[in-house]
């Protein structure tokens, strides 16, 4: 990762059943990966989409068995 790497630039866009809600993740850093963590609330099928600066970067459909 580059030394000006700025982490407040992620975020992730969740939509559950037609709600949507941005949070910013936790972030870990190793050399050269970066990892987005979220704890879901409930279970069931969330996409997440990641972004970057505001802009849209990849979705996941993400399924979530055991909530906490």
């Amino acid at each position: 990762m580059p030394d000006n790497f700025k982490e407040d630039k992620f975020q992730l866009l969740i939509n559950t059943g037609g709600r949507q809600k941005t949070i910013q993740p936790n972030i870990l850093r190793n050399q050269d990966e970066i990892s987005l963590l979220h704890r879901f609330q409930k279970t069931g099928l969330h996409d997440v989409h990641i972004l970057v600066d505001e802009d849209f970067v990849v979705t996941y459909v993400v399924k979530v068995k055991n909530a906490r």
